[in-house]
């Protein structure tokens, strides 16, 4: 049996983690603020709520916050959090407008775990199998959330894949691309994660998903995609590595 995780580690670790995503989301609506006075005006920051100057002085104490926070844990933990604060900041402020935007949400996911088992001194190089199944999840993700924007995206000029193929193509490769993740992960999970309950079901409750996607042809399907796979990737993780 693993002894269960140090509370005090775990709280570091939420810390840094929840105040690093936050400012890769105030900065997506700073870089995005002209755009989406347009597009999405109920934005905070579109309505005049939250002036640019307020948001960057909150994105910048976020940072320090979030990176101080894994400096707390170990330098191993800080990197990872570094590299996936700096795939965020790329995304937002000039890869998001072109053909790799994609690229900066794989390392950030690949990022997210790693930093995890480095705060608990658990790196190994079984974990080498997260950065293609993160790379596929990434993707489809990246589909998932892209394809109910496209047309603003095409608008605005924005030469992404998600733009290039269409909303329709991007729902279905999105759904393909996190299935494969999926039957991949299963192959290589460790012969005792078969036997147990949790993966199967967790499992069956992302194919249920993916099912629904493509029958439903539902025109937001990131928030389940989303839902869905972290839950099979905890069960995975859970049951694995």
């Amino acid at each position: 049996m693993r002894a269960p995780p140090n509370p005090v580690r775990a709280l570091q670790l939420a810390a840094a983690m929840l105040c690093l995503q936050f400012a890769i989301g105030v900065t997506n609506d700073l870089a995005d603020r002209t755009s989406d006075a347009v597009s999405k005006p109920y934005k905070p920051i579109s309505r005049g709520v939250v002036d640019a100057r307020s948001a960057t002085v909150l994105a910048v104490a976020l940072t320090v916050a979030g990176l101080a926070a894994a400096a707390t844990i170990n330098v191993t933990t800080l990197a990872f959090c570094v590299a996936g604060l700096a795939s965020g900041f790329a995304y937002n402020f000039g890869l998001k407008r072109t053909a790799v935007s994609w690229l900066p949400w794989w390392a950030g996911f690949v990022a997210l775990p790693m930093a995890a088992y480095a705060s608990a001194g658990a790196l190994s190089s079984r974990l080498l199998l997260l950065v293609p199944l993160s790379g596929l999840i990434a993707f489809g993700l990246y589909l998932a959330n892209a394809a109910p924007d496209i047309d603003h995206e095409r608008r605005s000029r924005r030469a992404s894949i998600a733009v290039a193929i269409g909303a329709e193509r991007s729902r279905q490769l999105a759904v393909v691309s996190i299935g494969v993740a999926e039957v991949l992960a299963i192959v290589f999970a460790p012969p005792s994660a078969h036997a147990d309950w949790v993966l199967p079901a967790a499992g069956g409750v992302l194919l249920v998903a993916l099912v629904a996607v493509l029958a439903a042809r539902i025109s937001r399907p990131f928030p389940i995609l989303a839902l869905a796979t972290a839950v099979f990737a905890i069960a995975w993780v859970a049951t694995g590595l």
